[in-house]
């Protein structure tokens, strides 16, 4: 009889190792990028070069400001460093509306200015 009960016990810690590596035991919380304005201004970033006359060039000086409208989409202000068509570099505001479609897993910008 104790030669069963090492065996059961032997699987119930394999059992309760791989429990623990799975990561259940982990919070079960995972936020969409809906949820992070960080994740909205990220995606600003790489959607307003798509704008600029050398994208290759742009630098993001100061933070960038994220309002949310409603969830998946913000309203996003900030500042871009880029190269003009003359190759000077230039200081640059940019304000846009970030949405992010769940489905497609991917941000799309909207009303796009850059003065």
């Amino acid at each position: 009889m104790g030669e069963r009960w090492k065996a059961i016990a032997g699987f119930a810690g394999i059992g309760l190792v791989a429990y623990v590596m799975s990561g259940a035991t982990k919070d079960a919380t995972v936020t969409s990028p809906c949820d992070q304005s960080s994740d909205a201004i990220a995606a600003s970033t790489d959607l307003v070069r798509e704008y600029l006359k050398a994208p290759s060039s742009a630098s993001f000086p100061n933070s960038a400001m994220a309002t949310a409208l409603k969830r998946c989409e913000f309203d996003i202000i900030g500042k871009v460093d880029s190269q003009n068509s003359f190759g000077a570099m230039l200081r640059s505001t940019y304000t846009m509306r970030v949405v992010y479609d769940e489905k497609q897993r991917k941000w799309a910008a909207y009303d796009v200015v850059i003065q």
